[in-house]
């Protein structure tokens, strides 16, 4: 089977140099498998908008990108809105934003879609297209119903600026006609762009993504953890095909006891200082700070 390798994002972010913000670590959802779940952070919960800007405001001109992480940050839906206005008002940087839509989300229908419009790229935790097992997924339950609003999402803001991101995990997904069933109907929602991930933090949960959809793919940590998957021609649900674009996010070997390093892994170990792109990269908390060792 033909797959073609993106870029290795560890080593070559294609997006240019970015700061992450990490703008709260609250979140409504109580999913088991959280990568942020055992993040201890900086012990705020609220962000602080005027800290975080004054630091925004001297790296500004050393990145091109920003992208706004959680929890889930429209939890703090003001606090965002500002921050999003005055990134944009001040500067010519792209933002993405990362987000679960929360109830919230519907409550300030009005709102959440100005904020949007801001944005360059949304990412949308969408787990599951049953509404009943999604918000199983993230022990929390929706009040509206969410595919009609994923529709009204893409229309308003146009599907080539959205990204659906699917975690891939047990027991809800147990074959291979699980996750083209997902891919499809998601599609067809009106999602161009999907990415299918696994959650290598969580053993319990944890699939093998390309076991289970029976092909071969190198190391991730020397070939990339982020391939688009181009063997999609007989994804078919209900008669019609998926025809959008197919990510495989997967797990580094050093987070996982799942990836084993073979000698791939130690050639890139021992030149990638030679061949690996440079660029700024940043973790700004939510209150204001960068911590040392992430610059």
């Amino acid at each position: 089977m033909k797959i073609r390798y993106g870029v290795n994002t560890c080593d070559h972010n294609p997006n240019g140099n970015e700061i992450l913000i990490h703008f709260t670590k609250a979140c409504p959802n109580k999913c088991s498998f959280c990568i942020d779940k055992t993040n201890v952070g900086v012990n705020t919960k609220k962000p602080d908008i005027d800290a975080i800007i004054k630091t925004l405001n001297i790296y500004k001109d050393k990145v091109k990108n920003i992208s706004i992480s959680g929890g889930e940050p429209f939890v703090f839906i003001d606090e965002l809105e500002t921050l999003v206005n005055w990134i944009k008002e001040n500067t010519s940087l792209n933002i993405l934003i990362f987000t679960s839509v929360p109830n919230i989300c519907y409550d300030k229908k009005e709102q959440f879609f100005n904020i949007l419009d801001k944005c360059d790229s949304i990412q949308i935790s969408l787990q599951h297209y049953s509404e009943v097992i999604s918000d199983r997924i993230r022990n929390s339950k929706t009040i509206f119903f969410r595919n009609d609003f994923y529709k009204e999402i893409i229309k308003h803001c146009g599907s080539e600026k959205i990204i659906g991101s699917i975690n891939i995990i047990k027991p809800y997904f147990k074959t291979k006609y699980d996750i083209i069933r997902n891919v499809c109907l998601f599609n067809q929602l009106g999602f161009k762009n999907i990415k299918i991930c696994e959650m290598f933090d969580a053993d319990d949960v944890y699939i093998d993504i390309p076991k289970m959809l029976k092909i071969k793919m190198n190391n991730p940590f020397s070939w990339g953890c982020k391939t688009e998957y181009t063997n999609t021609y007989d994804w078919v649900y209900n008669g019609k095909p998926f025809d959008g674009h197919l990510y495989i996010k997967r797990s580094c070997f050093y987070r996982t006891n799942h990836q084993k390093a073979n000698i791939w892994d130690f050639i890139k170990m021992c030149t990638r200082w030679m061949f690996a792109k440079k660029y700024f990269f940043a973790v700004l908390h939510e209150n204001g700070e960068i911590a040392p060792y992430w610059i």
